[in-house]
């Protein structure tokens, strides 16, 4: 992002910070020292006289504004705040954030986090100071990918939920820190949008666009689960400003995708089969290779390059039909080098497809499609030898 660091009093001004006894009683000595009264605090920053009491003792918190106005009193810088915050939390102290390592650095992973939450969190989302994200899963394996996600961020100590394999709830505090800096309004899936400084910012930043990409594919994309799905769902909402902006990312990253036209509200966008070996390559292979998903688009990847060999295959024997007007088993085996069995399926394919037609065992005549497509390219040739033409001026 622009900025490499959140610094303390860049924090929305409702955070309480837990400062050290000494640090305390650095404050109070030079409040005395410079003959400040409480009161006179107490009417400069709109307080009552026994919170700068509590905040002086430490039986209370003080928010990261008040800190702010107060060192500003006092003539203190805000730098000589580091180092003594023993902890920062909201509203309550029940998901306080330990010896956090501030300043926090800035990563491309915040904004993996926040977009968890705009995904696939609970409806509850980090909307009141009490309550932080909440990432829900069914599956143990994505639930592992989150908690590796949030530890990388190196936030500092915090307590787990225990029962992490069903739910993992987010820091109140963090989510706050998070959401203020980076300017999401709202973590609720049916009303939150990525904010404009993030969109601004996946314009020139590629590591972000897929690092979007890949948590949206995880909370909300689906290639099947018990059986392989032809066609590969990235993303699907009922917020449609959603379904824009990562129709956006794609269009930036040269996907070539479709969506469908909204059921039940829901909204889905597909990528074409042309485009699933960039998607794997960007995307796919940063998730753990024992995950579902990616286990099911390689299978899905071999499905498509067998495919692929198969129409060359095709295209190979058309070209001898058409020069000399039949084909045998045999030859199907020495031209393309296989067994009998997946030559006699090659052929069928071409019974099916009418440009065949068996005579006898073994041997097949082209139709009279097939022998048409012969009479013209064999036209064409002897137009050109008339006229002097190379191989190269034919084409």
């Amino acid at each position: 992002m622009e900025n490499k660091v959140i610094n303390w009093w860049e924090l929305e001004p409702s955070v309480h910070l837990k400062l050290t006894k000494e640090y305390l009683i650095f404050l109070r000595s030079t409040r005395k020292n410079s003959g400040i009264l409480l009161s006179n605090i107490a009417e400069e920053l709109k307080v009552h006289e026994g919170d700068i009491y509590s905040w002086e003792n430490g039986s209370r918190g003080i928010t990261t504004g008040h800190l702010i106005k107060l060192l500003d009193i006092l003539g203190l810088s805000k730098l000589d705040v580091y180092g003594k915050i023993e902890g920062i939390y909201t509203a309550g102290k029940r998901f306080m954030i330990l010896k956090p390592s501030l300043p926090f650095e800035i990563k491309e992973q915040h904004i993996q986090i926040l977009a968890h939450g705009i995904f696939d969190g609970t409806e509850e989302h980090a909307n009141s100071g009490k309550i932080g994200l909440v990432y829900e899963s069914g599956k143990k394996l994505e639930q592992e990918m989150f908690r590796k996600l949030v530890l990388n961020c190196n936030f500092g100590k915090f307590r787990m939920n225990k029962n992490w394999h069903a739910y993992y709830r987010f820091p109140a505090t963090l989510t706050q820190i998070l959401m203020y800096y980076y300017k999401f309004n709202s973590l609720h899936s049916r009303k939150a949008v990525f904010p404009v400084k993030i969109m601004e910012e996946v314009k020139y930043n590629e590591k972000l666009r897929k690092l979007i990409l890949k948590a949206a594919f995880v909370d909300e994309g689906s290639c099947g689960y018990n059986k392989v799905r032809d066609n590969v769902c990235v993303f699907s909402s009922v917020n449609p400003i959603l379904i824009k902006q990562i129709c956006y990312i794609l269009r930036l990253m040269e996907y070539s995708f479709f969506t469908n036209k909204p059921k039940n509200n829901c909204e889905s966008i597909y990528l074409h089969a042309e485009s699933l070996p960039k998607f794997y390559k960007d995307v796919i292979v940063l998730l753990p290779k024992d995950y579902y998903k990616r286990i099911n688009i390689e299978l899905l990847l071999k499905k498509q390059e067998r495919e692929s060999n198969i129409q060359t295959q095709l295209k190979v024997l058309e070209k001898v039909i058409i020069e000399q007007g039949y084909i045998k088993i045999y030859q199907v085996q020495k031209l393309l080098n296989l067994h009998e069995a997946s030559a006699r399926r090659r052929i069928g394919r071409l019974v099916r497809e009418s440009i065949i037609v068996k005579k006898f065992r073994g041997f097949y005549e082209a139709t009279q499609s097939s022998k048409k497509n012969r009479y013209y390219s064999r036209r064409k040739s002897s137009l050109c030898k008339k006229n002097g033409l190379t191989s190269m001026e034919r084409s």
